[in-house]
């Protein structure tokens, strides 16, 4: 390899997303902008959500994020074998 080429680690867009999502309006504490676009997550309400307090659209969205979360992960390689796992398994899933 040359001296001061970077090599380019590979980028697969059906794994992998360049930011980090923003949380759904379901979850985050919403007091002000502010929370959201750092991206300020109550635990209390992700549980709630995704045990279907907040009905179908909010636990749809959730799952939606958690998605996006693990792709970003991957893409800054970052994730856990189980984890990795987990995100092949819902893109393997979605073809059938």
């Amino acid at each position: 390899m040359m001296k001061g080429k970077k090599s380019k680690k590979p980028f697969y867009s059906e794994y992998m997303i360049k930011h980090w999502p923003k949380p759904p309006r379901c979850i985050c504490i919403c007091r002000n902008k502010i929370n959201r676009d750092l991206g300020i997550v109550s635990p209390a309400l992700e549980m709630y959500t995704a045990l279907g307090g907040k009905g179908k659209q909010a636990t749809d969205d959730l799952k939606e994020y958690r998605v996006l979360s693990l792709k970003y992960l991957c893409y800054k390689r970052k994730l856990s074998k189980a984890q990795w796992k987990a995100l092949y398994r819902i893109h393997r899933n979605s073809f059938k």
